[in-house]
């Protein structure tokens, strides 16, 4: 919910609200979340190009891992996390030391 917050936050109010995550993360059992990892290296991408940072869709990248067992449901699933996670962190370090 947090990081679906910030990006939401960062991209001016576009794209999914983060309750709308949430809900339907409930309603499927949490295969939401596979969407949701794809759809966020498309907004992370779309951040460091906001940003002027080297672009780097890693949407696909995050689906792949997500079905061999890296993702939000299997055993691992701290992989794309932490992946999204460096990925945000250089936008925020960006976006913080361009006064946003």
């Amino acid at each position: 919910y947090v990081t679906s917050s910030d990006i939401y936050k960062m991209r001016g109010g576009r794209g999914t609200p983060p309750i709308v995550d949430l809900l339907l993360t409930l309603l499927t059992g949490g295969f939401w979340l596979y969407y949701w990892d794809w759809r966020v290296g498309k907004e992370i991408a779309e951040l460091q190009a906001h940003y002027g940072l080297p672009v780097q869709d890693s949407s696909i990248l995050y689906l792949i891992l997500d079905i061999l067992g890296a993702g939000p449901i299997a055993g691992l699933g701290i992989i794309v996390p932490l992946l999204q996670q460096s990925s945000l962190n250089v936008i925020y370090e960006r976006a913080r030391g361009a006064g946003h």
